[in-house]
């Protein structure tokens, strides 16, 4: 009997071997991807690309995206979901000295006294309509329900950041992009944010 379990176990290690390394794939680890993207390296061109000078460490160390006061820096939101009718993609944006601590967070972020620079997030270039705002209260975040028959159609692909108050630190402002499927984070990503005076 024993011999049987233990052929059992091999024959279905095999059969799924492929099953797993097709779930090791680039391609399938990113069933789930939430992704947030600026130009930091000054270029005109926001890439996303592995190698791209626009992601990972620099989007994550202070002073990360440089805002101008006054000025307007293009944001690109990119989702993936194998399940594109379900959960919330929530943008949050935190003012505080430790800002940069927020990166990789998947608590629930309750609205605080901003302590840092301060940045206004909008749906458009023109500013036809205010999304966050680091030094309003009931402004510090915003969300958008994935539900049958929207997707994430109805989730802006662009916003644009507005540097309002100068940073008092370099990376005192942090936008975090996640994507909450119920109570649990399943893709995110975060921009740490220094304003300074045109």
């Amino acid at each position: 009997m024993a011999m049987l379990h233990g052929l059992f176990r091999s024959a279905l290690r095999a059969a799924l071997a492929p099953m797993v390394f097709l779930l090791s794939l680039p391609c399938f680890s990113q069933l789930y991807r939430a992704d947030l993207d600026a130009d930091f390296n000054g270029d005109g061109v926001i890439g996303n690309a592995m190698d791209s000078p626009d992601t990972d460490f620099i989007q994550h160390v202070p002073p990360g995206l440089r805002v101008k006061v006054g000025k307007l820096e293009e944001l690109v939101l990119r989702l993936n979901s194998l399940y594109p009718e379900e959960g919330v993609v929530e943008l949050t944006v935190v003012s505080q000295p430790d800002a940069a601590t927020y990166v990789g967070n998947t608590a629930d972020i309750p609205a605080m006294k901003p302590g840092g620079g301060g940045i206004r997030v909008w749906d458009s270039a023109t500013k036809m309509s205010l999304v966050l705002d680091s030094h309003d209260g009931t402004l510090q975040s915003a969300s958008w329900v994935l539900a049958p028959g929207r997707g994430i159609g109805n989730i802006p692909d662009r916003l644009y950041a507005e540097g309002t108050k100068e940073s008092l630190a370099p990376g005192d402002l942090c936008l975090l992009l996640r994507y909450w499927k119920g109570k649990r984070v399943i893709a995110q990503d975060e921009i740490v944010v220094t304003v300074g005076n045109p």
